[in-house]
């Protein structure tokens, strides 16, 4: 009688360890899936700044408003939608260690807003002090985003 109590309580443990487990291995296994794809979508998205030229034309920008005197700004016309593993995993992203987390978040928040603003629709700047302080907020959001995407990549990487 001992033992068939015995082997109950064995069969059922080993059952709920077993169903436990393959859980935990699903987990780890979509977390890496998500992190894999977000760092393939931040890649590229560096890609895409570097070999436009996007921070070079900010600083061109700049220099040029110093010397013309006149108020100016950067129109970028978006037609795609860049960020689409970001919005369609929001959901999923708490899986990933907490400090990626935030990290994630914030890198998307700027880039947002970054495109915010060089939409045709955004605001123009009424004078050259406006004008600068936003090119020059442009150009510095757009410098850390770059340099943290980078850190992000390979962070996301690891996972």
């Amino acid at each position: 009688m001992w033992m068939t109590i015995l082997a109950v309580l064995i069969g059922g443990i080993l059952a709920t360890a077993s169903g436990f487990i393959t859980q935990l291995w699903l987990f780890h296994q979509e977390r890496k899936a998500i992190a894999h794809a977000l760092a393939g979508e931040i890649n590229a998205i560096l890609n895409i700044v570097r070999r436009r030229g996007y921070l070079e034309a900010f600083h061109e920008l700049i220099e040029k408003v110093k010397q013309t005197q006149k108020p100016s700004k950067i129109v970028i016309q978006v037609k795609m939608e860049y960020f689409n593993v970001y919005k369609s995993n929001t959901d999923k992203i708490g899986r990933l260690p907490q400090k990626l987390t935030q990290r994630l978040v914030n890198f998307y928040t700027v880039a947002f807003s970054m495109i915010e603003d060089v939409l045709p629709e955004s605001r123009h700047p009424k004078t050259v002090e406006e004008s600068l302080r936003i090119l020059e907020a442009l150009r510095d959001m757009g410098k850390l985003l770059v340099e943290d995407g980078t850190l992000l990549v390979e962070e996301l990487q690891r996972v």
